[in-house]
């Protein structure tokens, strides 16, 4: 068996048979348990969490929507393709923290 990788080693922790990683939810630091049971292994600390992740994420989308099509409207685009490609820049940039396009 391989050896586990650094970055591997500092998300995992041992805590008898279980292991604990963070939530995924960029905005909460609980942990999440792997159990080894049955069904999906848990993201999420929490079914709130889950949601507000879901909800950040689809707000994030739709803002890159609004920012690409900004692009095709002269009126907008013109002199602000500056302001444009940061506002793109940083919402790729938050997206990446809920999982990418």
């Amino acid at each position: 068996m391989a050896p586990l990788n650094t970055a591997t080693t500092l998300a995992l922790r041992r805590s008898g048979d279980r292991v604990a990683a963070r939530c995924m939810n960029p905005d909460c630091s609980n942990q999440c348990r792997f159990s080894g049971s049955k069904g999906r292994p848990a993201r999420f600390c929490s079914d709130l969490c889950r949601r507000i992740f879901a909800r950040n994420r689809e707000r994030i989308l739709a803002d890159l929507a609004t920012i690409d099509s900004a692009w095709d409207d002269p009126e907008i685009a013109t002199g602000r393709s500056n302001e444009l490609r940061t506002a793109r820049a940083r919402s790729v940039w938050m997206l990446d923290r809920y999982g990418g396009a």
